[in-house]
């Protein structure tokens, strides 16, 4: 398979993804269902690896993951017809049901059954190094009020999405645009420490890590660190530098550098409280929305129709948040879709987890890119559980597609530039794992 024309199409489809969403519609023509940019690239990768796939004659099995998936797909699909928020204005909810389990299943389910030498891991970077440039840029531009060079405009209408007086890149929401720098940032290092160094990685994530900042965003702070944290605990290429910047971090803190986050300042986790009276009143309900229904919930995309009643007072809390939505992913599954719904998307996750940790600790030092790759990817997927304890990623997807995309990666095999296969499938590390468990690295 030709699996750098596959990237290209998939870089593509990234890029043109930060316009054209489920939030800002941007370049859509409405013919029944919204015709977008980013669905039409979408279709034309899917039908470009189905070509490419059936000619190569590869047959690669389906694992439990992707059983998961379609499971969960299903379930959210018979959620929505059955409880009625399919048939909300403009389809909004199966929009968002698509966007959350079927776009990033086929995903990866695609990735994993390519082949990813050097070629295809530098086409994989230019493509990162594209968004990451983007929103690095966007991000100083927004904070430092350089409008003529915001681009798309609507990003400066006060009028389209929320969090307008933060950065908030072209997803109008500064949780995801923390959530995707995050995301590319350290992809791009993993790329820079394992393939090939250059100067501008380094210009791009110094751009997205003040970025990061100016979202002035608890969540997002709280998922770079739940990112960094595996890095700096594990042995691995990056170990050495996220102790550094860690150190750096401190030492800002105490020398009072950055006014949201300074020992001598109230800090941004002092701040706002009146959202943190809306998380925990939209908590408590969804909770009570679940002790209500716990085996089929209120049915998928029926929260907002339900959960007024289930607010109530609180000792200490203002309250406040209704009608604002979920915060949480998986509280929000839980009071939509019951235990059903559940269970299928954090098994996905915890088989995630479980791979990835696999092929960091248990793969010989041999294969030390994808023993590194698997950890960078084990650490974004720690953050992104973090992060879907504030955002709702059924809304949000961009984050959510980028790492079913990235993590299929570690299921598969790397080649060289020899050729040389070095992890033959999920199959033969299961064995090793089982077999030779001694091979723990330290």
């Amino acid at each position: 398979m030709n699996t750098p024309r596959i990237l290209f199409f998939f870089g593509i489809w990234l890029v043109v993804s930060l316009f054209c969403n489920d939030t800002t519609n941007y370049g859509a023509i409405y013919l029944g269902v919204n015709i977008r940019p980013d669905r039409i690239i979408y279709a034309v990768l899917i039908l470009e690896f189905l070509r490419q796939y059936r000619w190569s004659g590869r047959k690669v099995p389906w694992i439990l993951e992707e059983k998961f998936m379609v499971v969960f797909f299903l379930i959210l699909l018979l959620s929505c017809f059955l409880f009625g928020a399919a048939f909300a204005p403009r389809n909004r909810y199966l929009s968002e049901l698509f966007g959350f389990s079927f776009v990033p299943a086929t995903l990866f389910i695609m990735s994993r059954r390519l082949t990813y030498d050097l070629r295809s891991l530098r086409v994989l970077w230019k493509a990162l190094l594209t968004v990451g440039f983007y929103l690095g840029f966007t991000g100083v531009c927004e904070q430092y009020n350089l409008n003529a060079l915001v681009f798309p405009k609507y990003i400066l209408d006060p009028t389209i999405g929320i969090h307008f007086d933060r950065v908030r890149g072209p997803f109008v929401q500064a949780a995801m645009m923390g959530g995707a720098m995050i995301a590319v940032g350290l992809l791009i290092l993993w790329y820079h420490f394992n393939i090939r160094k250059f100067w501008l990685n380094w210009v791009v994530c110094i751009a997205l890590l003040a970025s990061i900042y100016w979202t002035n965003t608890r969540g997002v702070w709280l998922q770079l660190a739940g990112s960094l944290a595996p890095l700096a605990v594990f042995r691995g290429p990056l170990r050495k530098a996220m102790r550094y910047f860690m150190l750096l971090a401190v030492v800002a803190y105490f020398a009072g550098i950055a006014s949201k986050f300074s020992a001598y300042q109230t800090t941004l986790f002092g701040e706002r409280a009146a959202q943190v009276d809306d998380r925990i009143n939209i908590y408590h309900a969804s909770w009570r929305m679940f002790l209500e229904r716990p085996l089929l919930g209120f049915g998928y995309g029926n929260f907002l129709k339900y959960s007024n009643a289930y607010f109530e007072q609180l000792p200490g809390v203002e309250l406040r948040g209704q009608g604002e939505g979920q915060h949480n992913t998986i509280l929000g599954l839980m009071c939509e879709t019951g235990i059903i719904g559940t269970i299928p998307y954090c098994l996905i996750y915890f088989l995630f987890f479980r791979t990835c940790y696999r092929r960091f600790r248990y793969v010989d030092s041999a294969h030390g890119q994808e023993r590194s790759f698997a950890l960078i990817q084990f650490a974004l997927l720690s953050g992104t559980v973090v992060g879907m304890q504030f955002s709702d990623f059924g809304f949000y997807s961009y984050l959510n597609n980028l790492m079913f995309w990235t993590t299929a990666i570690a299921y598969t095999r790397f080649e060289t530039a020899t050729g040389e296969s070095s992890l033959e499938s999920s199959e033969l590390l299961e064995a090793a794992v089982l077999k030779e468990p001694a091979l723990a690295v330290m």
